[in-house]
């Protein structure tokens, strides 16, 4: 049997397998939740200890017998800036990237049809637009709305995503550096960064729409002082077989995060490659791993804007 192996990070290490996990198809495959301690609040550089973190955990999910290593929050956003220096690590990685953008798009889609909102005359802000769901939802909406703003605390890093929704679309697309104004101007906030919750919503517009991934567990308080806004989480996905995992998730049975269920779906169909990698991910892979979700029977989960 196939086996998989995810990185997350909380107070406590420790590694606990999985049960069996069995696709829409009865499919079956296994794994194993490794937990890594936290680096250091003082540690001078958190990239660079979090890098050796995680090609620690490969050597050791290695020699487990894992086929791949998916890597959860805490740990991917640091890999994605940083995944050079792991290219020779002794397994494939995913950082769930992809299927964290798709969740996005298929919520926002659904969020919009219930609200009867048409995306081509919105204005879409991307809050982090520099990490890899970012780009890739910043990328794979601009041919969608009426304009794009990309934000980011390095807008540097923006120049690059700019161009190439130049070559995608033709849409107005703005770089704008202040988190507050980028929100302002929005009809549709995407965060892509769960601290940037509290700052984000005196900003927001009346009527917008604002997506959050990950989940902030401090959002109902926000949120009970902007019922003019529509806030609804992404980067979630129920699966069709629900599973107990050896770590507080804090979800409702049956629902993972996408990083989490990316690895589960590489690890069903063998597709043991780096996935996920690197902060410039190819749009393709979105509608790739959206099929292998359908195919297995995991779905992307939105309560509040169900699948009709």
């Amino acid at each position: 049997m196939k086996t998989f192996a995810y990185l997350v990070t909380e107070p406590r290490p420790k590694i606990s397998k999985t049960e069996t996990i069995v696709s829409s198809h009865n499919k079956k495959i296994e794994g194993f939740i490794m937990v890594i301690g936290r680096p250091p609040f003082e540690a001078k550089d958190k990239e660079i200890t979090t890098i050796d973190m995680v090609v620690s955990a490969a050597e050791l999910a290695a020699g487990e017998g894992a086929d791949i290593l998916g890597l959860g929050e805490g740990v991917s956003g640091f890999y994605d800036k940083a995944y050079s220096a792991t290219k020779n690590m002794k397994l494939p990685v995913t950082s769930g990237a992809a299927l964290e953008a798709w969740t996005v798009f298929e919520s926002v889609h659904r969020m919009a049809r219930l609200k009867k909102i048409s995306l081509k005359d919105q204005v879409l802000a991307v809050i982090d637009a520099d990490c890899a769901p970012g780009s890739l939802c910043s990328r794979r909406f601009a041919g969608e709305v009426a304009k794009v703003v990309l934000n980011s605390a390095e807008p540097a890093r923006l120049k690059r995503i700019e161009e190439e929704i130049g070559h995608l679309a033709e849409v107005e697309v703005v770089i704008e550096p202040d988190v507050s104004k980028a929100i302002a101007q929005a009809d549709i906030v995407i965060l892509c960064d769960a601290q940037s919750l509290s700052s984000s919503l005196p900003a927001a517009k009346k009527g917008a729409l604002v997506c959050g991934i990950p989940a902030d567990s401090g959002a109902n308080e926000e949120l009970a002082q902007r019922r003019d806004i529509t806030f609804f989480q992404a980067g979630l996905i129920k699966m069709p077989n629900p599973v107990r995992f050896g770590f507080a998730a804090g979800l409702p049975e049956g629902v993972i995060p996408a990083p989490l269920a990316e690895t589960m779906l590489l690890t069903f169909e063998e597709k043991f490659v780096n996935y996920s990698t690197g902060d410039n991910i190819n749009l393709d892979k979105m509608d790739e791993i959206a099929d292998i979700a359908a195919k297995h029977g995991f779905e992307v989960w939105l309560p509040q804007a169900p699948v009709l």
